[in-house]
């Protein structure tokens, strides 16, 4: 109706047995992959999976990069491969060491529908000589690799998939998944000694939950394997020896560690009145004598 509301209302009859269909469905795109051509080297292939077919002809990619070390792509169209699969070939400038790229992708159906994908994916170029820092592109995880880690120079690309919604986050027996999954391309791709793998999980801590909660899992296809995870200052931490897929989960019924050191944290609440509580862990049975002292020295 418009807005004097004076249209007629009227219901068309035996719509129930018309062929008659109205698609006013937005097209997604349900898979992002992307990957090092290994046949010409300094090309990538991107590849998504879809809810329907899109139009080609009326189907856009542009690409950009911030600091522009990759040329910029503006209204290409994708290959369609299948009536589900879509296929774009691009270069990495030669010398570019690393480089966060978007990858935006315009849809539209055959229903004349339209939806929108943005992807964002982290490049980097690695040598055996040199010890390399990798960062996803929400900046959420860091790899650190050795120098001589790899056997030979290789590309790294890294992507996230979408941030979990807590009406859809995954769940694994006890394990409860908080993080978006960071893919790391190749996967599979061998360590000649391992690399420290770290999320920065300052987003997630809170009076509910303790650090030693969290986990990192590794998402095989076959079964999620949980790895040995460290925590320190906001991060936790743990060791691979090839690439792959990984993300963060909470185990809410797991038992906190025994300590590994001796540490006097810092009391909590404070300021208190009147009670305050000193966190002491102690890594084994132990004589342990505390004393407080107030600002004037006296105990």
């Amino acid at each position: 109706q418009d807005k004097l509301g004076s249209d007629p209302t009227q219901v068309s009859t035996r719509w129930d047995s018309t062929d008659f269909t109205i698609d006013l469905i937005q097209p997604e795109v349900t898979h992002f992959n992307i990957m090092i051509n290994e046949l010409y080297p300094g090309y990538y292939d991107l590849l998504w999976k879809s809810t329907e077919p899109f139009l080609s002809d009326s189907t856009f990619l542009n690409i950009k990069e911030a600091f522009n070390k990759v040329g910029a792509v503006s209204l290409r169209n994708p290959r369609r491969t299948t009536d589900n699969l879509y296929n774009f070939t691009g270069i990495i400038p030669e010398g570019i060491t690393s480089a966060t790229i978007d990858f935006d992708l315009q849809m539209r159906d055959n229903a004349m529908n339209s939806g929108e994908r943005i992807d964002e994916v982290s490049y980097f170029h690695v040598t055996p000589d040199f010890a390399s820092l990798l960062t996803s592109p929400l900046g959420n995880m860091v790899l650190s690799i050795p120098k001589s880690g790899i056997d030979k120079p290789t590309d790294i690309l890294i992507t996230e998939d979408e941030v979990i919604s807590s009406s859809t986050e995954r769940k694994l027996n006890e394990l409860q998944q908080i993080s978006p999954i960071v893919n790391l391309f190749p996967t599979e791709l061998s360590l000649k000694q391992p690399g420290s793998l770290s999320f920065d999980i300052s987003n997630y801590l809170s009076s509910e939950v303790y650090e030693w909660q969290f986990v990192i899992m590794k998402m095989n296809k076959e079964e999620p394997q949980q790895l040995s995870t460290n925590f320190k200052d906001d991060m936790i931490t743990t060791s691979i020896t090839a690439l792959g897929s990984f993300a963060v989960f909470l185990n809410s019924n797991t038992d906190k560690p025994l300590p590994t050191k001796f540490e006097l944290k810092a009391n909590y609440p404070n300021p208190f009145n009147p009670t305050t509580v000193i966190p002491l862990e102690i890594p084994a049975e132990s004589f342990v004598k505390a004393s407080i002292y107030n600002l004037l020295g006296q105990k």
